[in-house]
């Protein structure tokens, strides 16, 4: 790990390991294999499920649960998000690095679990299929490809000066754009996660993305049952003025004047 870096991440994340704490899923594939490599390294079991429209917890669901791949107003996550909300217990590099409206285009734009391979110092995947896969989760890859000199720039500046993923950058070079979307494409890296009568089901093939990624990629068969209910919204938003005078759970810019937030209902 780069050690200059080590002073900006909070420092529950590298507290021991136990089974007292859950991990939030939400409803896609970085989520997953987060919560699968959380649950190798520090014991934490899939309680909750959130597909930013309803809540769902376990039976035996914990008190303490970590956001995985879901940034909330407070709380403890792990995520990816630009949000403007300063959140002390984010682990999230566009927290750590104070990206706003201001430097939006210097963000993170890559996968909460590449940078869980870089927190827990994890091996990349071994062939080169499964390193392709790692960048196109979330589309890390796409802001080697974008012209824009800034977004290029940030590209190298997380995989290679804070990650020392060189490994990864330059397989980027070695590739067309068109490589990693035909990918996704061929692997439906799009497909969501549900919650249908209780159950979570997914049309996502995880076998096949497990043996890729060398990650034991499972769904929880327990019973899931709501617990809240929320209600979407969006708001355009200038110069940096937020002013949320409502109960945020979750929240993230979907560009650099657009938020999307959650606010429970019931």
């Amino acid at each position: 790990m780069n050690e200059k870096y080590i002073e900006k991440i909070p420092k529950w994340i590298f507290e021991g390991n136990n089974s007292n704490c859950n991990t939030c899923l939400s409803n896609d594939i970085d989520s997953l294999a987060s919560c699968s490599i959380l649950k190798q390294i520090k014991d934490w079991h899939i309680g909750y499920f959130y597909d930013f429209s309803t809540l769902f917890k376990t039976e035996n669901a914990l008190d303490k649960a970590v956001a995985v791949d879901i940034d909330i107003a407070k709380g403890k996550c792990l995520s990816n998000h630009v949000t403007n909300i300063y959140n002390e217990n984010a682990v999230n590099f566009n927290v750590m690095e104070a990206i706003t409206q201001q430097n939006y285009l210097m963000k993170f734009c890559g996968s909460t679990l590449i940078m869980l391979y870089w927190l827990f110092d994890i091996p990349l995947p071994s062939t080169e299929i499964g390193k392709m896969i790692l960048l196109s989760i979330d589309t890390t890859f796409k802001g080697y490809f974008i012209e824009l000199e800034t977004i290029k720039q940030a590209n190298f500046h997380y995989l290679v000066e804070i990650m020392q993923f060189d490994e990864l950058y330059n397989l980027q070079a070695k590739h067309v754009k068109q490589n990693f979307f035909n990918l996704i494409d061929d692997y439906k890296l799009y497909e969501k996660i549900k919650c249908v009568n209780g159950k979570l089901q997914t049309k996502l093939d995880l076998n096949t993305i497990s043996k890729l990624l060398e990650l034991d990629l499972k769904l929880p068969e327990d019973n899931f049952y709501e617990k809240y209910k929320f209600e979407n919204k969006y708001k355009s938003i200038f110069n940096n003025n937020l002013d949320l005078s409502e109960d945020v759970f979750s929240l993230a810019l979907t560009s650099r004047d657009a938020l999307c937030y959650s606010v429970r209902i019931q």
